[in-house]
């Protein structure tokens, strides 16, 4: 298989600060990873650090977010690591989230099930 790449948006929590952005789909990868250059433009605030580990071994101290991720028409509050990454990565837990798969022959993503967690997530509340 080949690498997979999507277009994403990403925004802060509040979604007042969004950024489109080019991700690599890293099946490997359990959360979304974002450089913090990227993390400070966005305004993403690290909840907790923590320390984890790469496909290569290293441990690496990374920040713990909250973002909003939207991709393929779906949209969803996700975790995000935020650590020095050549780019960013979409990783499985978002992808769950979003109710998206990797189609491994067609090199792409795409739907795995209806999508409805959108329906939770918008600024209406309901008494």
């Amino acid at each position: 298989m080949g690498y997979v790449n999507v277009t994403a948006k990403i925004s802060d929590p509040e979604r007042t600060r969004t950024r489109e952005l080019e991700f690599l789909v890293d099946t490997g990868a359990s959360y979304m990873v974002i450089p913090p250059r990227i993390a400070e433009e966005l305004g993403l605030r690290w909840v907790k650090k923590t320390r984890v580990t790469l496909a290569d071994k290293r441990e690496v101290d990374a920040g713990y977010a909250f973002a909003y991720v939207s991709l393929l028409g779906r949209e969803a509050p996700v975790t995000a690591l935020v650590f020095d990454s050549p780019m960013p990565l979409l990783g499985t837990f978002t992808l769950q989230v979003l109710g998206l798969e990797v189609d491994p022959t067609k090199e792409e993503v795409r739907p795995s099930r209806p999508f409805a967690l959108g329906l939770m997530c918008t600024n209406h509340m309901v008494d």
